[in-house]
């Protein structure tokens, strides 16, 4: 099992909300094609503390999202590959490395 970070956040929306600025403009009303799916995490490439808004796919997001609820790394990828049957779970590990997304590495977890 992986252990993402706990300050990471996943969230499917409706309306495009992600997109207003406070105090810019009004909120969206009109409703997405299809759910926006994105990654909330804290942005720590420049001096600024803030929040990086990521825009995944839906393999990517059902593989993350599994990851952060506590499922296996095998689950999560059988999730995934619903979604999208090229998905390569492998790829997308090295992926949250690079990010520095994994917390912790669980060898043998509890069925």
């Amino acid at each position: 099992m992986l252990r993402l970070q706990s300050n990471f956040r996943y969230l499917s929306l409706a309306y495009p909300v992600h997109d207003w600025v406070a105090g810019k403009g009004v909120l969206p009303n009109v409703a997405a094609d299809r759910p926006i799916l994105l990654r909330l995490a804290p942005d720590r490439s420049g001096s600024e503390i803030s929040i990086a808004r990521d825009l995944l796919s839906p393999a990517r997001f059902a593989f993350e999202s599994s990851l952060a609820r506590g499922r296996t790394f095998v689950a999560a990828t059988r999730l995934a590959t619903l979604q999208d049957s090229a998905f390569d779970g492998q790829e997308a590990i090295a992926s949250l490395i690079d990010e520095g997304a994994i917390a912790d590495v669980i060898l043998h977890a509890k069925p």
